[in-house]
């Protein structure tokens, strides 16, 4: 194959081009997605004519140096190679714009952003037109839960925050006692033959889904204590969902789990009498 896109010689040198100039922002990504296409010579015939072509601000562009010094080292004489050559420089004058006008990161996103079609910085580095399909895998949507119940614990605090006993320090504790070092919430899962989860950083995206729907009203996921909810409170949002099959659901005593999950709870909350408890956990955490 006699062009810089095709050649094993030159093809790494090639996209290394094609990584610069989308990474320097000058180029649209669409339009660099068809670049490989038009410095293409494959099947073209030979003595066709060369473009003189000077290109802007060239020395901040390291790859394509380096591309042209290997190609003048190999001593090519091959026209393909030098018009393939001629047709990327040509490109490159010909789509990048100024220095003082750089695109934006959202020009290049509403650029490619289209209803069809949304890929990743990563896609996007692979879907250089070589002339050979891709096939890109694409993430659906998580679909939410069928079957639980979403709980609310909010926080109810004795203890004022303070530099020696910050706020999420006592948030910490709180939820150390409600989980319990002799694995309370285990025994609850064995006991009733549930998952309960408690919300958090690291929750699944088909958790978070399904806790939006139970916000909004959609689903049959929906929230045990929706009625005593504040706008603003802070609290843990716990789910508790069956193990095993659909059939099970109804034989779990729902309500009977809940309010204990929300006396544990209660129980769990930070007191006066747990101030310097906290403030010694603290003190060990930042050792």
């Amino acid at each position: 194959m006699a062009c810089l896109v095709h050649h094993s010689r030159y093809r790494c040198l090639f996209h290394a081009v094609v990584n610069e100039l989308r990474n320097e922002k000058r180029i649209p990504v669409p339009i660099l997605r068809n670049m490989a296409h038009q410095c293409c010579t494959c099947s073209n015939l030979d003595n066709q004519t060369l473009i003189s072509v000077v290109i802007d601000d060239k020395d901040k562009l390291t790859n394509l140096q380096k591309l042209i010094d290997q190609i003048h080292q190999d001593k090519k004489d091959n026209p393909k190679f030098i018009l393939s050559l001629n047709r990327l420089e040509n490109f490159i004058k010909e789509n990048r714009v100024s220095d003082s006008n750089l695109l934006s990161t959202s020009t290049i996103d509403n650029e490619i952003n289209k209803p069809h079609n949304s890929l990743s910085k990563s896609q996007e580095n692979l879907t250089i037109d070589t002339g050979i399909p891709i096939f890109l895998k694409i993430n659906k949507p998580p679909k939410p839960f069928k079957n639980g119940k979403f709980l609310f614990l909010p926080y109810k605090f004795e203890i004022k925050p303070s530099i020696h006993v910050p706020l999420e320090a006592i948030k910490q504790s709180q939820r150390g006692r409600f989980i319990g070092r002799k694995g309370y919430i285990t025994s609850l899962e064995e006991q009733y033959n549930v998952c309960i989860s408690m919300i958090t950083p690291k929750t699944t995206a088909q958790v978070i889904k399904t806790l939006e729907n139970a916000k909004a009203g959609k689903g049959s996921v929906t929230i045990h204590n929706r009625i005593d909810l504040s706008e603003g409170e802070d609290g843990e949002w716990i789910l508790v969902r069956p193990k095993k099959s659909e059939k099970q659901v109804n034989t779990i005593d729902f309500a009977a789990l809940l309010d204990e999950l929300i006396n544990r709870w209660k129980s769990s909350a930070i007191k006066y009498e747990h101030k310097k408890e906290v403030e010694n956990e603290e003190s060990q955490n930042k050792k």
